[in-house]
């Protein structure tokens, strides 16, 4: 039993493995970014390799275009010491992704694979301001896809829950109710 016991626990790990070594992560640093209108504010997006072997990535950081305008980008040290490069455009207002490459298959390391620097409007209230992250993609040496966890997500809308739309619907009933019954007794 005990051998059983053991040889079960041995093919889990090794089954699992794969999904340990790759538990990869890109964040923005720090997130929220604090200024004052008119100032210019630094953060990074920060790579996590846990064992993973990614020598690509593509990435969108997502903002408030009213109150930040990304000044500038760089590749951030992890990607510098992996030799690869990076790029930049904007998607659309608030939305800018980004790809950290290299003609190479060198791997990146943990740390900061792209620093940006926004510039803060003059006539946005004071911080914070919060970044997001979509669209991450990442991908080995040999262009097979990495799964990347995603630790700063934009925010999804919310829907009301039904308890709310009960209250309101039953309120615009009552509502309904009292003024007919207020017409038929002729005092509205």
């Amino acid at each position: 039993m005990k051998r059983y016991l053991g040889a079960v626990v041995l093919v889990s790990v090794a089954m699992c493995w794969p999904v340990f070594a790759e538990a990869v992560s890109l964040s923005i640093f720090p997130d929220p970014v604090v200024g004052l209108p008119g100032n210019t504010v630094l953060t990074s997006a920060e790579y996590t390799a846990q064992g993973a072997q990614v020598a690509g990535l593509q990435f969108d950081v997502l903002y408030n275009p009213s109150a930040l305008s990304l000044s500038s980008a760089q590749a951030g040290s992890a990607a510098t010491l992996a030799s690869k490069s990076i790029a930049f455009n904007l998607e659309s207002p608030g939305d800018t992704r980004f790809i950290i490459f290299g003609l190479n298959q060198n791997v990146i390391g943990n740390g900061s694979v792209a620093d940006l620097k926004f510039q803060v409007s003059s006539t946005a209230p004071a911080g914070p301001y919060n970044l997001s992250l979509s669209g991450i993609v990442g991908s080995d040496a040999s262009g097979h896809a990495v799964t990347i966890t995603n630790l700063n997500p934009a925010p999804t809308a919310s829907a009301p829950e039904p308890s709310t739309l009960l209250l309101l619907g039953s309120g615009l009933a009552g509502l309904v109710a009292w003024r007919s019954r207020q017409r038929k007794t002729g005092t509205a």
